[in-house]
Protein backbone atom coordinates (compact mmCIF):
# COMPACT_ATOMS: atom_id res chain seq x y z
CA UNK A 1 0.00 0.00 0.00
CA UNK A 2 1.26 3.59 -0.80
CA UNK A 3 1.69 5.85 1.82
CA UNK A 4 -1.34 8.12 2.86
CA UNK A 5 -1.87 11.24 1.47
CA UNK A 6 -2.85 14.47 3.34
CA UNK A 7 -6.76 15.58 2.80
CA UNK A 8 -5.61 19.35 1.69
CA UNK A 9 -3.48 17.96 -1.60
CA UNK A 10 -5.11 17.29 -4.79
CA UNK A 11 -4.58 14.13 -6.41
CA UNK A 12 -2.08 13.81 -9.53
CA UNK A 13 -3.80 12.11 -12.47
CA UNK A 14 -2.45 9.24 -13.95
CA UNK A 15 -1.56 9.15 -17.48
CA UNK A 16 -4.63 6.96 -18.64
CA UNK A 17 -7.09 9.03 -17.06
CA UNK A 18 -7.98 11.58 -19.44
CA UNK A 19 -7.66 9.36 -22.12
CA UNK A 20 -10.17 7.01 -20.83
CA UNK A 21 -12.69 10.22 -20.05
CA UNK A 22 -12.24 11.49 -23.28
CA UNK A 23 -13.34 8.04 -24.68
CA UNK A 24 -15.64 6.67 -22.66
CA UNK A 25 -17.84 9.86 -22.72
CA UNK A 26 -17.41 10.73 -26.16
CA UNK A 27 -18.41 7.00 -27.31
CA UNK A 28 -21.52 8.23 -25.06
CA UNK A 29 -22.53 10.80 -26.85
CA UNK A 30 -21.66 9.78 -30.42
CA UNK A 31 -24.19 6.78 -29.44
CA UNK A 32 -26.81 9.18 -28.34
CA UNK A 33 -26.42 11.00 -31.67
CA UNK A 34 -26.37 8.23 -33.56
CA UNK A 35 -29.75 7.03 -31.75
CA UNK A 36 -31.52 10.38 -32.27
CA UNK A 37 -30.83 9.99 -36.44
CA UNK A 38 -31.12 6.39 -36.45
CA UNK A 39 -33.77 5.65 -39.30
CA UNK A 40 -37.18 4.65 -38.50
CA UNK A 41 -37.64 0.73 -39.83
CA UNK A 42 -40.71 -0.03 -37.67
CA UNK A 43 -43.31 -1.78 -39.15
CA UNK A 44 -45.80 1.05 -38.63
CA UNK A 45 -43.98 3.13 -41.08
CA UNK A 46 -43.13 0.77 -43.47
CA UNK A 47 -46.72 -0.12 -43.69
CA UNK A 48 -47.95 3.32 -43.90
CA UNK A 49 -45.55 3.88 -46.47
CA UNK A 50 -46.51 1.19 -48.38
CA UNK A 51 -50.58 1.81 -48.30
CA UNK A 52 -49.57 5.74 -49.47
CA UNK A 53 -47.82 4.39 -52.52
CA UNK A 54 -50.88 1.70 -53.10
CA UNK A 55 -52.92 4.33 -52.92
CA UNK A 56 -51.25 6.68 -55.21
CA UNK A 57 -50.77 3.95 -57.56
CA UNK A 58 -54.85 3.14 -57.88
CA UNK A 59 -55.37 7.27 -58.00
CA UNK A 60 -56.68 7.23 -54.59
CA UNK A 61 -56.06 10.37 -52.41
CA UNK A 62 -53.82 9.75 -49.51
CA UNK A 63 -54.54 13.64 -47.14
CA UNK A 64 -57.38 13.20 -45.12
CA UNK A 65 -58.53 16.61 -43.90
Amino acid sequence: MGAATPSWTKRKREDWEMIWYIGMYGSMALAGVLLYYKPDTSINAWALNEAKARMEARGEKTDYP
